[in-house]
């Protein structure tokens, strides 16, 4: 039977996995399409390493529900703020 503390276990399952297998992919695209570590690749690191990380934080109520509002915000922020300087940066041929 589903109950609440399966679905949080399986949560946690899934958070906790996704953190390493990303960053694992990250890397491993990096290596094959041989372009190095870039900007953008670091910020994907970050997303993908910190939003399941407040989702664990969150569901095992280590951290409020006005921090993780708060952390969700900045990361949502952080994400966002360089898209307009991403748009006028030169293409090199």
């Amino acid at each position: 039977m589903n109950t609440p503390d399966n679905y949080t276990f399986w949560v946690s399952i899934i958070c906790a996995a996704t953190i390493p297998l990303g960053i694992i992919g990250i890397l491993l695209e990096r290596c094959i399409s041989k372009k190095g570590i870039g900007v953008r690749s670091i910020q994907f690191a970050a997303a993908i390493s910190f939003v399941p990380a407040i989702i664990l934080l969150a569901i095992n109520n280590l951290i409020d529900a006005a921090t993780t509002s708060a952390l969700i915000g900045a990361m949502i922020g952080y994400l966002f703020s360089g898209i307009a300087k991403f748009d006028d940066r030169q293409f090199t041929n």
